[in-house]
């Protein structure tokens, strides 16, 4: 990965669907899901290093530390911002925040990292080697 080739900043504009509420993942309130927030923090710093990663390279996750600090229900339109803070060529540091028309929603400090890719079962190894797993 080349790291002066990450970008900044990225937003991502999402409008609270039925499909992304908090019921529909097994909870009671009708508001939006944690899953989704950190999904679309994910999509958002994705997209942040495509042009930053070579063609036989793929960035996975490997931590998330979030916090939700209110809720917005279905109907609602977040913005989800993506900072780089901090980039080498095989990690990459994200902070992230979502905010609705109230104010901050969700913080999230994220990390990526950067693993070598020639094929499916590829991914599969570079992921676990992160871990030590085999």
């Amino acid at each position: 990965m080349n790291p002066n080739k990450v970008r900044s900043h990225v937003e991502i504009d999402h409008v609270v669907g039925p499909s992304d509420t908090a019921q529909r993942w097994g909870g009671d309130l009708p508001v939006l899901a944690t899953p989704v927030l950190v999904w679309l923090s994910e999509v958002a710093a994705v997209e942040s290093l495509e042009a930053a990663l070579d063609e036989d390279e793929a960035s996975v996750s490997v931590r998330h530390d979030a916090r939700q600090l209110t809720t917005v229900v279905e109907g609602s339109a977040v913005v989800v911002r993506v900072t780089s803070v901090g980039a080498s060529p095989r990690v990459a540091v994200f902070d992230i925040e979502a905010s609705d028309h109230n104010g901050i929603m969700f913080r999230s400090m994220h990390v990526r990292e950067i693993v070598k890719v020639h094929g499916s079962d590829d991914v599969c190894h570079g992921y676990r080697g992160l871990f030590g797993v085999r």
